[in-house]
């Protein structure tokens, strides 16, 4: 670059005043910085830029999602074992009287695996937001969607037998 004065080449682009004429080169300094440096700050071009989201590597929200879509099942598998397992064994002289207590226990428990399956659904929705896919995620997804249904499914056929018996 040259002294803008006396026309001079200039060897130091951090060089203040001209070696010839003795000029201040301050502004004209700035500008060789910025014409040196190839590769320019957003701050130097005027834009500004968004960064992206950081991903926690624990990723709680999509385990959490996965946790839940296995007690909703757990929980669903559970209570269907041990309504039709009282439905098979013959409690003559006890099935009257023990039959409605245990169905509206049942149907308690299907709605704590349908809470459970909602949860893992509510769940999903915050690690899409916040995490990137994984299998966490996805799996989590169908084993909630497949805990709500089958819950509530097997809620309604105990509140049919609860209505029947009592």
């Amino acid at each position: 670059m040259f002294c803008p004065n006396c026309g001079i080449k200039i060897e130091n682009p951090n060089q203040r005043f001209c070696k010839n004429c003795g000029s201040e080169l301050t502004e004209f300094s700035e500008e060789l910085r910025k014409i040196s440096n190839p590769n320019p700050t957003p701050q130097d071009l005027g834009v500004q830029f968004i960064q992206q989201r950081r991903i926690k590597k624990s990723e709680p929200h999509s385990k959490r999602t996965l946790a839940f879509g296995i007690v909703s099942l757990i929980i669903a598998g559970t209570a269907f074992q041990y309504g039709a397992s009282f439905i098979r064994f013959p409690f003559t002289d006890y099935l009257p009287r023990f039959v409605p207590t245990v169905f509206i226990i049942l149907s308690i428990s299907h709605i704590v695996g349908l809470i459970f399956g909602i949860a893992s659904k509510i769940n999903n929705q915050q690690a899409r937001e916040l995490e990137s896919m994984n299998t966490f995620i996805k799996v989590g997804n169908v084993l909630g969607i497949i805990g709500i249904i089958i819950n509530t499914i097997l809620m309604v056929i105990s509140f049919v037998i609860i209505g029947l018996l009592w």
